[in-house]
């Protein structure tokens, strides 16, 4: 890849003129390791009344353009910004709920949590960079 001069982006460099050139795709490699999974319960005190919970855990590793973009898209009119430090998502889930099956009416009362750790959001992301950079992009 080099510089367009004209336009200040990347472009696909050809023999002869690859002087200044760079490898547009350098070596990476990254083994992200995680489970997802999750266990719960259901307790019945009467034939109408039951307690239920539930804990799972989530894992999500960085896609492609999380860590490996440093362009602007032409088709959508996006610039990704990737970074290769990325580590995986992992999430906590908790929940736990009461049950009444009335005559008349069925009554659930749930509780719930989710926690996650090392959360990717790109957009958050890609605005620090650009106002860093003092760059403009058509991202939301």
């Amino acid at each position: 890849m080099s510089e367009d001069p004209q336009t200040g982006f990347g472009r696909h460099s050809r023999l002869p003129d690859t002087a200044g050139a760079r490898l547009q795709f350098p070596d990476f490699y990254n083994r992200y390791k995680g489970f997802s999974g999750s266990v719960g319960f259901t307790f019945s005190f009467t034939d109408r009344v039951l307690i239920k919970g539930n804990v799972a855990r989530g894992y999500r590793a960085p896609n492609i353009n999380e860590i490996g973009s440093n362009r602007l898209d032409p088709g959508a009119h996006i610039v990704y910004l990737g970074n290769r430090s990325f580590g995986p998502e992992f999430s906590l889930q908790e929940d736990i709920g009461l049950m009444a099956n009335l005559k008349e009416a069925d009554i659930s009362i749930d509780c719930f949590n989710n926690y996650i750790d090392h959360y990717i959001l790109s957009g958050e992301i890609i605005r620090r960079q650009l106002a860093a950079c003092n760059c403009s992009s058509n991202t939301t």
